[in-house]
């Protein structure tokens, strides 16, 4: 948004959703889901903590709005809400990994690390491409000190350096 439109920011939202019947609740739910989610990528999570408060309330039973609390209580450091979120997301979908790694990697901040690794172990090997679950895995082996981190991230192995020549028309990289 350009310099001194930070109020218009998103009011494109409130105004979509006010001009909805009041029966069409699926439809408000699903505009204050997204706007809740440029909120988070905005870095505005008080805001986006509300929106995903009021989602929780429209959508008791969705673990989605637990999962979008949680990341706006991460945002604002409020880790024992953030856990408490993502622990209510997995009552209503247990099975899901993603939560579990994202809830792995508050336990992690908040150095509950033996927490972190268990849910790690569930959820890793059912997401075994994914990178970013291989990588708080690994973050979560070495905060217990478990020597398989030194085999997931064998860093002798994995790692290399390659000369790269200039691109045409570069002297020098």
């Amino acid at each position: 948004y350009p310099l001194g439109t930070t109020k218009e920011f998103l009011a494109s939202y409130d105004v979509a959703a006010q001009s909805l019947p009041s029966s069409r609740t699926a439809e408000r739910g699903a505009l204050l889901l997204q706007k809740a989610g440029f909120l988070i990528d905005a870095e505005r999570f008080e805001e986006a903590r509300d929106c995903f408060a009021q989602l929780a309330k429209i959508a008791p039973q969705s673990a989605g709005p637990q999962n979008g609390l949680a990341a706006a209580y991460a945002g604002l450091g409020q880790l024992d809400a953030s856990i408490a979120a993502y622990e209510k997301s997995l009552a209503l979908a247990p099975g899901d990994a993603a939560t579990k790694i994202r809830l792995a990697c508050v336990l992690l901040q908040a150095g509950e690390a033996r927490r972190a690794l268990n849910l790690t172990e569930e959820a890793a090997p059912r997401a075994a491409l994914d990178q970013a679950a291989l990588a708080v895995h690994e973050l979560a082996l070495r905060a217990n000190s478990d020597p398989r981190a030194e085999r997931l991230a064998d860093y002798e192995r994995h790692v290399q350096i390659f000369d790269l020549e200039p691109p045409p028309g570069f002297s020098s990289m």
